[in-house]
């Protein structure tokens, strides 16, 4: 199981790679900022983007494609997180509890505005040390 990982992982860094060379042969761009946002994507995917590159006339294009892949990838999780809380919920697990309203603010307005005063009066002070004196008061 670890070796089809490892596996798996040195194919997509290959699909990288190539993608990576592509993107810049082709767009005239440096690939360095890119590697964070194709490392998201699945060896598949990455091979979808090779063949993309190839048709695509912009880089702005292609920057259109990654995002709609990730939007993908997000909309898919959220269903996978909602089936399984339904079937926890069925298998009475859990409770699964929708709340329809934010969450209280944790601090008020009057404690931020003297948080604030606080804070003013010791410009260049460390927080720590700002914190330390306050609660020595």
């Amino acid at each position: 199981m670890l070796a089809q990982y490892m596996r798996s992982k040195a194919f997509q860094e290959g699909h990288i790679t190539i993608v990576n060379r592509l993107l810049a042969k082709k767009y005239h761009i440096s690939p360095e900022g890119l590697t964070g946002r194709l490392e998201e994507l699945s060896s598949e995917e990455l091979m979808e983007l090779g063949e993309h590159i190839l048709d695509c006339d912009s880089f702005e294009g292609i920057q259109r494609w990654i995002r709609q892949k990730k939007q993908t990838h997000s909309e898919q999780q959220a269903e996978e997180r909602n089936e399984i809380i339904q079937i926890m919920v069925g298998a009475r697990l859990t409770h699964h509890h929708r709340s329809t309203h934010s969450p209280p603010d944790p601090v008020s307005e009057e404690e931020r505005g003297r948080l604030a005063e606080t804070l003013g009066k010791a410009p260049g002070r460390p927080l720590s040390e700002i914190i330390i004196s306050e609660r020595e008061q």
